[in-house]
């Protein structure tokens, strides 16, 4: 009986634990083994039976490795697969290897000029690609790789290289066995190589008799150059020079040379690609068949040199030389021909010529010719012209001369005199100026130019004096008075019948001409008013030449103190403020004053009381007391009507 209870109190205990284990989610534990690596990610994972591994991210790292996954063993054979679900606790291995690459490439360009292939094997992937043209594939260190190049048609092989720059080809052979060694990427390039190709030909070529001619050819996959030159008629013979076995051929062009043709044979183990053949053009330097002659002529006269010579592209500069002097290119229009023309000056008597006649070989000199000049009498080649001006402003008289020697006597004439040499001091120049006045209106001038061989008197020029517009001397200036007194504004201007008419304008007006009886007059004087304050005043002056109107001046006007709103009566309660306040105009100083019953004004001290508003505490002594404000300016005072304080 005994037993029967407890077997159903165990029954019991089974049936009340069922419901709490039946839903219990199975978790399973996954752990990294890193083989010698790190990674940010955590090394153990809890994975819910039946799910995916949530996989590190990054990956791990380990230096002098590439990653290649997660394994299921420590010998690393099997890979674990990433969608296949946990359900047991596992260990995953990192496996860790090195990197083969291996591409085939021409001088110029990857994946190019044949194919590849490559071999090993390994107990855990071994390999024998396919012909390609870039091999990467993961390798174990310590493994036997055999790699193989094939070269397309119309290219050859010409061996492996461990460098991006192919500068160390270390065999020749196109099968090339090797251990691959302990390093995280090791990396073959296959070398390609087609008959050299001439991307950019040889140009003709032209150039001075003595000057370096240079001739040049690019070529891809070059590996040697040997310039060839020919004659008209003849066969191509190889260059000598020491610039012939590069890829651009310079040496110093000679006469003879002219018209030869050059050509550049570009080799590499392919085989030889001819460039096109450039021609060379040699100028040679101007040869002077026919040289300047001497030359006399009269001054103002025209003097020309010539000279005649042979050659292409040929240019011309005349040259001349005073006694005593050096070689000095000459200004003229005509001195860049080959005959130079001038109108001959006196100075230039005994001055040499002579002409450089250059092309792009060189230049030639001329003979030196000689220029006599005879003495002429002045010839005058720009008259004075009448000048109208502005009595007081300057006048000016200009005569332009041709000959040697020259000198200069200005004369002037009024109607009805005769010609009087002038006395300013620019009398005896080409240029006369002098200040003029009205009585010079009409006066005649003229030049007498002279040398040695005679005097030449200019054509006469009226001088015209026009009466001056007023000149302003001194301005008038702001002004600031009281209301009821005298305002006063005077300019001063200098000019002949001169009249005066005073303007003025308020804010925002125009101007007005004003209407007392001292606006017609230098100085215009009135009697201020307050509504006055910041009107503009100006002055016209007026001749027969024109206006003249002055600067614009301010007028201030200073009034009495207006109160605008007076202080009203308060009531408080004791203890609280007391405020009373006053408005005013043109105030600039406040002073409250109180007065009780029967007493007399006295200031207050609070110091709110030198201000519009008084501001104070009260007491209940205070009831009944009266306030005003005494408000002031520069004019004079205003007092505010009385207003009482009431404290309760």
């Amino acid at each position: 009986m005994k037993k029967s209870f407890l077997r159903f109190l165990a029954l019991c205990l089974c049936l009340a634990l069922l419901p709490l284990t039946a839903g219990a989610e199975t978790e399973h534990t996954v752990t990294f083994v890193l083989n010698g690596g790190t990674m940010d990610s955590p090394l153990q994972q809890k994975v819910a039976d039946g799910e995916t591994i949530t996989w590190p991210s990054p990956s791990p790292v380990k230096e002098g490795y590439r990653f290649v996954g997660w394994f299921c063993d420590a010998a690393e054979t099997t890979r674990y697969g990433s969608t296949t679900p946990v359900t047991q606790d596992i260990t995953l291995y990192a496996r860790w290897t090195r990197y083969l690459l291996v591409r085939a490439c021409t001088l110029d360009e990857l994946n190019k000029g044949g194919q590849i292939r490559a071999s090993w094997t390994a107990s855990w992937g071994g390999c024998d690609t396919d012909w390609t043209r870039a091999i990467g594939a993961f390798v174990k260190t310590g493994e036997v790789v055999t790699i193989v190049a094939q070269a397309d048609e119309g290219y050859t092989f010409k061996g492996w290289s461990y460098s991006q720059s192919l500068d160390d080809i270390f065999t020749t052979s196109s099968s090339y066995t090797f251990t691959f060694p302990d390093q995280p990427t090791f990396e073959f390039r296959a070398l390609f190589v087609s008959p050299p190709t001439i991307t950019t030909q040889p140009s003709d070529a032209t150039v001075n008799e003595g000057s370096k001619a240079i001739f040049k050819v690019v070529a891809s996959d070059a590996d040697s150059y040997q310039w060839q030159y020919k004659d008209a008629g003849g066969s191509w013979t190889n260059s000598g020079y020491t610039s012939a076995k590069t890829a651009t051929l310079s040496f110093t062009a000679k006469a003879s040379m002219s018209g030869r043709q050059y050509q550049c044979l570009v080799t590499n183990s392919a085989g030889t690609t001819t460039s096109n053949a450039a021609t060379l053009t040699v100028n040679s330097k101007p040869v002077i068949t026919t040289q300047p002659s001497n030359a006399t002529v009269t001054e103002g006269n025209k003097a020309t040199f010539k000279v005649v010579a042979s050659g292409t592209g040929l240019s011309y500069q005349w040259q001349y030389k005073d006694a005593g002097g050096s070689w000095t290119n000459s200004g003229y229009s005509s001195a860049k021909t080959a005959t130079l023309s001038f109108t001959a000056k006196a100075d230039m008597n005994g001055r040499q010529y002579q002409c450089l006649v250059t092309n792009s070989a060189g230049t030639a000199t001329s003979n030196a010719a000689t220029l006599t000049v005879n003495v002429a009498k002045p010839t005058i080649t720009a008259q004075p012209t009448n000048a109208t001006v502005t009595a007081g402003n300057k006048a000016t008289f200009k005569v332009t001369a041709s000959g040697t020697g020259l000198t200069y006597q200005w004369q002037y004439k009024d109607a009805g005199g005769s010609w009087t040499n002038s006395g300013y001091s620019s009398a005896k120049t080409a240029t006369l100026s002098f200040p003029t006045k009205a009585n010079m209106n009409g006066r005649q001038y003229q030049c007498l130019v002279t040398n040695s061989a005679g005097t030449t008197t200019s054509s006469a020029a009226t001088l015209t004096v026009n009466a001056a517009k007023p000149t302003i001397t001194t301005q008038p200036t702001n002004a600031t008075v009281t209301a009821g007194n005298k305002a006063t504004f005077t300019v001063a201007a200098s000019g002949t019948g001169l009249s005066y008419q005073w303007q003025y304008k308020d804010a925002g007006g125009s101007w007005t001409n004003s209407g007392y009886s001292s606006a017609k007059t230098a100085t215009l004087t009135f009697t201020a008013k307050a509504e006055m304050n910041g009107r503009q005043y100006r002055c016209k002056v007026t001749n027969s030449a024109g206006t003249t109107t002055s600067s614009a001046v301010t007028l201030t006007v200073n009034s009495k103190p207006a109160i605008t709103s007076q202080p009203s009566s308060a009531t408080v309660t004791a203890g609280n403020k007391a405020t009373f306040k006053v408005t005013a105009t043109g105030a600039s100083s406040y002073q409250w004053q109180y007065k009780d019953e029967g007493g007399s004004w006295t200031d207050s001290g609070y110091s709110s009381a030198k201000t519009a508003t008084l501001s104070f505490p009260t007491k209940a002594s205070m009831n009944g007391r009266q306030y005003r404000c005494k408000v002031t300016n520069s004019v004079g005072t205003a007092t505010s009507s009385t207003a009482t304080l009431t404290v309760k």
